[in-house]
């Protein structure tokens, strides 16, 4: 007996897969813009990470600086908690380890201290201001906004969020695949690809119910993609909140490696990792997070290199702000301003960029000296991105962050 297709059981079928925006074909041609662009193999990756919550940079990236230790007599890490790896008066936390060999070899780059002129310590304002680019009077990404002047947009992996959703890869056009559980994507056995795209067939002669059916028949195609891409054990629920912690952080960041081996045309990828909100009991939480973040990004750098794909791929891991310098009464750091980054890849010119001065902080806070523009610039560069048009302007401080940007 056939299964009747409802919305819930073909969500359910389909992991949680979002396939949207891919409307262009119903669309009058002023809306639509040009033929949809050729996918040429071996195109230019951004990955970004992000660290959801606000990691804490001052104990990600150590100041040796006596006033750190006297802000935070209980979380200031010791001499043998961290690593150098040969930066002046900075140490590398010790669960940072898997990535010292990368830091040393100058595929590693922290910029310490990036942030918005005007800090808000909100998570939902802070993630829409580094989302939007600061246009805040934008209902879209920057980087969908760059999507957006593609010719015709992105095919169904070209744009891909793992573990959560992506409003920085939110065009007006088009939307990137959000695939929340990797192992439950796929069909059963008993219905078909071609069956289910026979049933948004002919289409319709309304617009609107046509573009309905193309939005559909596109999320069936991601998912064909998408399951010959990732093997994965149907019964094995590997689904990562991004409010959750950070356990599955290596997990995705594998399926990332996956993707960008297996599907030539994919540009963007945003992996969602939670749990850097550390109000509490901070050593030990973050020194479980950065540790897998460590674990996984070596182990997704070295699946890189096995396919041929390093060369092509930058990854820039965020956080939407850093953490006060003062540790609160609850061991742990509430909200503060400028934060930290990392970027990683053979395209990165490692070491330090920005800096903490405890000489000038902002009502408390580590005080922005690199702006967020800075870092969005760099990496609009390395995909061929105008900055001008997506960004609302250039910033060219961190120009040196990226090669061949």
């Amino acid at each position: 007996m056939s299964t009747p297709l409802t919305r819930r059981n073909f969500l359910s079928w389909t992991g949680g897969l979002v396939v949207s925006g891919a409307l262009t074909r119903h669309l009058p041609m002023s809306a639509a813009g040009p033929a949809r662009r050729g996918g040429a193999t071996g195109e230019r990756v951004l990955v970004l990470v992000q660290l959801n919550g606000g990691n804490d940079g001052l104990n990600t990236l150590v100041p040796a600086a006596g006033a750190y230790h006297d802000a935070r007599p209980t979380l200031a890490l010791a001499d043998n908690e961290v690593i150098d790896v040969g930066l002046d008066g900075y140490a590398l936390h010790g669960a940072m380890a898997p990535l010292v060999d990368r830091w040393r070899r100058g595929q590693v780059a922290a910029v310490h201290g990036v942030g918005f002129a005007e800090p808000n310590r909100s998570h939902f304002v802070s993630m829409d201001r580094w989302a939007r680019a600061d246009q805040m009077q934008l209902t879209t990404g920057w980087l969908g906004r760059w999507a957006d002047t593609l010719a015709g947009g992105f095919g169904p992996l070209d744009a891909v969020a793992l573990a959560g959703g992506a409003p920085v890869a939110v065009g007006a056009r088009i939307q990137p695949a959000v695939v929340l559980t990797p192992a439950g994507l796929r069909f059963p056995a008993a219905l078909d690809a071609a069956t289910l795209q026979a049933m948004a067939t002919p289409p319709a002669a309304d617009e609107l119910v046509a573009a309905i059916q193309e939005a559909y028949t596109r999320t069936v195609g991601a998912v064909q993609a998408f399951d010959r891409i990732v093997t994965a054990d149907p019964e094995e629920d590997t689904e990562v909140p991004p409010t959750d912690g950070a356990a599955g952080i290596t997990a995705t960041l594998q399926t990332a490696a996956q993707i960008i081996a297996h599907s030539p045309t994919t540009r963007l990828v945003v992996v969602n990792a939670g749990g850097f909100d550390t109000h509490a009991d901070q050593l030990a939480e973050q020194k479980g997070l950065l540790a897998d973040l460590a674990t996984g990004v070596a182990a997704y750098l070295d699946a890189l290199d096995r396919s041929g794909d390093a060369a092509r791929v930058v990854t820039v891991a965020i956080s939407e702000f850093g953490r006060r310098v003062a540790e609160n009464a609850s061991g742990g750091t509430d909200h503060g301003a400028g934060g930290l980054a990392l970027a990683f890849g053979p395209a990165v010119h490692g070491g330090l960029y920005g800096g903490v001065d405890f000489g000038s902080l902002l009502d408390g806070d580590v005080a922005p000296v690199v702006p967020t523009a800075a870092l969005l610039t760099a990496c609009a560069d390395w995909i061929g991105a105008d900055a001008a048009t997506v960004l609302g302007g250039r910033d060219d401080s961190l120009r040196q962050l990226i090669g061949g940007g």
